[in-house]
């Protein structure tokens, strides 16, 4: 059994707590504050360094019990979320997320306007998305065709 979900002892708490990790330092125990979770069937009564591996490049990191309490106390995240990528990952997946949405919010503007600096800022986002390994949909490479080809134009157009 649990022992009240690990209440009195953080090697008795359930395992679901931790799901992904390779090693659960149990010697890092550092009782948390329950009251300052969201409300949970089954809270945490403590935090534990947990060592995880990365799912997408397999690289181990830990998740310490400084983050966990951050995460599950401060930030109230769902006592059922835990880190999947590592840090490095996790930097390269937010600049994904914000050039995407630099993509989706400039392309109409860009594609129709004049602005060369416009154009090369969409072409150079696009580069950067198709670098960082992103599966972009036809549409996206067709628009960096034509990005390519309205730069092109308006450099030929430019007296030099």
């Amino acid at each position: 059994m649990f022992d009240d979900w690990g209440k009195g002892d953080p090697r008795r708490m359930p395992t679901w707590h931790f799901h992904g990790g390779v090693h659960l330092d149990y010697a890092s125990a550092v009782r948390a504050d329950i009251t300052k979770q969201e409300d949970a069937i089954c809270p945490r009564y403590w935090y534990i360094n947990a060592t995880m591996a990365c799912i997408k490049c397999g690289k181990e990191f830990c998740f310490t019990t400084t983050e966990q309490k951050l995460w599950y106390e401060d930030l109230q995240f769902s006592l059922s979320s835990f880190p999947k990528h590592c840090l490095g990952c996790r930097k390269a997946l937010r600049n994904l997320k914000k050039l995407r949405k630099e993509y989706d919010r400039d392309i109409a503007d860009g594609l129709r306007g004049q602005s060369i600096e416009a154009k090369e800022r969409l072409a150079a986002v696009i580069d950067g998305l198709c670098e960082a390994g992103e599966h972009l949909p036809e549409r996206i490479h067709g628009n960096r065709r034509l990005l390519a080809r309205q730069i092109a134009r308006i450099r030929s157009q430019v007296p030099g």
